[in-house]
C-alpha cells in the first residue's frame, strides 16, 4: 500500500506527497523516485522516528515502512537514502526529508500484532535465499564467501559489496537448493565446503546472528559501550580465538556513522542561536516599563515584549498561557523589533493551534491558515494571496504543534507540523524582501488551554536536519 512518495536528486531528497500515519499501521510503503547520478548504486532508505532508527535494502524503488518507527503516536518520521557503488568510489547519503507525525491509531484490544524489521545484513542473508540459481559451481559459493566475511567482522556495506559484485558476475537463474551440490540441513543451514574439500556446517545458528546483531549495533550506534566485549560474544559464538600469544584483538573495522544520512541528537542547535525561550521557566514581568509584557531569554540575548500589561495569565509545566497577545523580539532587550535579516529562523513549540510566527494567521472554516508577510519596493509591509492551510482542527488545541519559519534570501519555508510550504520571492508581485522579524504566539478565538512552550530564533536559514534536530530536542518538553 503506497502512502508516501519522496523524490530523490542526488543528495537532495524532496516529499511529493504523505498519507496520515498512524500507530501500529503496518504495510504501509514509500515510493522513492531517483535520478540518474543513483544508477548502479546500491541503495538503503533509512527511517528515524524519536530515538528509534531503522534500515531497509532498496531492492526496487519502494519498500515498507518498519513498523518499529510508526509504533510511538506524536512521534515524527523522517527518511533519508544511503547509496553506494561496489568500489566506494561514489557514496551518497541524502538529507533527511520529513514525512509527517505519527498520529494516534485505532487500538485492539487483543495483543499487539507490530512486526519486526531485521538488521540489514540479516535481510541480504534472507535475500540470498529467494534468488536464482548461481552458476560456476566450481567457484567459491556466495554464501561461502559471506561467511568468511562475516566471520571476518564485515560490516553491512561489505556484505552488500560482496553479494553485488558476485551476483553481477554469476547470476543465471533458477532457484538455490543446493551449494556445489549439498543440500541444506533439516534446520536450513547450507553445508559449505571447506579449502580441503571437506564438508562443515557453515549456516548461521540464533546465537551466530544475536552476536552479529549485538556486535554490529555497538559498531555503529553506542558510543558509550566497549566494542569488545560485543567483539568478544561475537567470538565465543562462532569459535574464534585471539591470536598473537594472548594479545587482545583489533577492534573490528567498522565505518563511522557519518557514512550514513546525520542522525539529529538531543541537543539545541546554538550555531546562529540568537534567544531561546523555555517559557515553561522563563521569567516574565507582567508589568514592565512603558505598560508591557515581557519575557526574559533562558539562553542567548535579548527579550520579548507585548504592548500590553498582564499579557501572561499562567505559567506551568506546558509553558505560559496568554490573554492573546503577540510577542516580539527585541535583541537589544528593550521595545524595539529587531529586523534579523535577509536570513534567519524561527521555530516554536506549542500547546494547541499556532496563530502567530513571523506572519499573519486567520481561521478558515475548520483549518488555520497562514500567509507569510513580505515587504514591497516602497517599503510597505503586505501579505500574499496564497495561503498555507495547515492540517488544525479542534483536536489539535489538546496536542502539542511544531513550526518553523525559514527565511533564506528571497525563500521562504513554512512548516506548520505537519503542512510545510515553500514561497518564492520571484512570485510575488513587487516583492522586496520577506518579513524577518520575529513575531510569535500560541492564540486562537477563546485561547482556551493554549500555551507558548518553547521558542528559538537563529540569525541564519537552519538546513532541514537541523530543523528536525530541534524538533527532537523540544519534543523532550513534552508531557502527557
Amino acid at each position: 500500500m503506497e502512502i508516501a512518495k519522496v523524490d530523490v536528486t542526488r543528495a537532495d531528497a524532496r516529499k511529493v506527497y504523505c498519507q496520515t500515519l498512524t500507530a501500529g499501521m503496518a504495510g504501509a510503503e514509500v515510493t522513492f523516485s531517483f535520478d540518474d547520478a543513483w544508477d548502479g548504486l546500491s541503495r538503503e532508505a533509512v527511517f528515524k522516528s524519536g530515538s528509534v532508527k531503522k534500515d531497509v535494502l532498496l531492492t526496487g524503488d519502494s519498500c515498507a515502512i518498519p513498523p518499529e518507527v510508526l509504533a510511538k503516536p506524536s512521534s515524527r518520521l523522517v527518511v533519508g537514502v544511503y547509496g553506494e557503488n561496489p568500489d566506494r568510489a561514489l557514496v551518497i547519503p541524502t538529507v533527511w526529508v520529513e514525512l509527517g507525525r505519527v498520529e494516534q491509531g485505532t487500538e485492539l484490544s487483543g495483543e499487539d500484532s507490530e512486526g519486526y524489521t531485521p538488521a540489514v545484513w540479516a535481510q541480504i542473508l534472507d535475500m540470498i535465499g529467494s534468488l536464482e540459481e548461481l552458476d560456476s559451481e566450481n567457484k567459491e559459493t556466495l554464501v561461502a564467501a559471506i561467511n568468511e566475511a562475516l566471520k571476518g567482522g564485515a560490516d553491512r556495506e561489505e556484505i552488500q559489496r560482496i553479494v553485488d559484485e558476485y551476483l553481477q558476475e554469476h547470476g543465471t537463474g533458477g532457484t538455490v537448493k543446493t551449494v556445489n551440490g549439498v543440500a541444506p540441513d533439516e534446520s536450513g543451514n547450507v553445508q559449505i565446503p571447506t579449502s580441503g574439500g571437506n564438508v562443515e556446517q557453515g549456516g548461521l545458528t540464533a546465537a551466530q546472528i544475536a552476536a552479529l546483531d549485538g556486535m554490529f549495533k555497538v559498531c555503529a550506534y553506542d558510543d558509550s559501550q566497549d566494542v569488545r566485549g560485543a567483539y568478544a560474544a561475537f567470538q565465543a559464538a562462532f569459535g574464534i580465538s585471539d591470536s598473537g600469544g594472548g594479545e587482545e584483538p583489533d577492534t573490528p573495522d567498522v565505518p563511522d556513522t557519518p557514512d550514513v544520512p546525520d542522525v539529529p541528537s538531543t541537543g539545541l542547535v546554538t550555531d546562529g542561536l540568537m534567544a531561546y525561550f523555555d517559557f515553561r521557566t522563563a521569567e516574565y514581568n507582567n508589568e514592565g516599563s512603558g505598560g508591557t509584557t515581557t519575557n526574559a531569554v533562558t539562553q542567548g540575548e535579548g527579550q520579548l515584549y507585548a504592548w500590553a500589561k498582564n499579557v501572561v495569565e499562567v505559567q506551568d509545566e506546558r509553558g505560559i498561557h496568554t490573554t492573546g497577545r503577540h510577542f516580539m523580539y527585541s535583541h537589544a532587550g528593550n521595545t524595539t523589533e529587531t529586523n534579523i535579516g535577509t536570513s534567519m529562523t524561527i521555530v516554536m513549540l506549542t500547546y494547541g493551534h499556532v496563530m502567530r510566527q513571523g506572519f499573519n494567521g486567520s481561521n478558515v472554516g475548520a483549518r488555520w491558515a497562514f500567509r507569510p508577510g513580505y515587504k514591497n519596493s516602497a517599503g510597505v509591509a503586505v501579505y500574499v494571496a496564497d495561503r498555507n492551510g495547515s492540517q488544525y482542527n479542534a483536536d489539535s488545541i489538546k496536542d502539542y504543534n511544531f513550526c518553523s519559519y525559514r527565511v533564506d534570501g528571497s525563500t521562504l519555508t513554512v512548516n506548520m507540523d505537519t503542512s510545510v510550504e515553500t514561497y518564492h520571492g520571484g512570485d510575488v508581485d513587487d516583492f522586496a524582501s520577506w518579513n524577518t522579524t520575529a513575531e510569535v504566539a500560541a492564540v486562537n478565538g477563546g485561547n482556551d488551554g493554549i500555551y507558548m512552550t518553547a521558542c528559538a530564533i537563529y540569525s541564519r536559514a537552519l538546513t532541514d536536519v537541523e530543523i528536525v534536530e530541534v524538533a527532537e530536542f523540544m519534543k523532550t518538553l513534552e508531557v502527557a
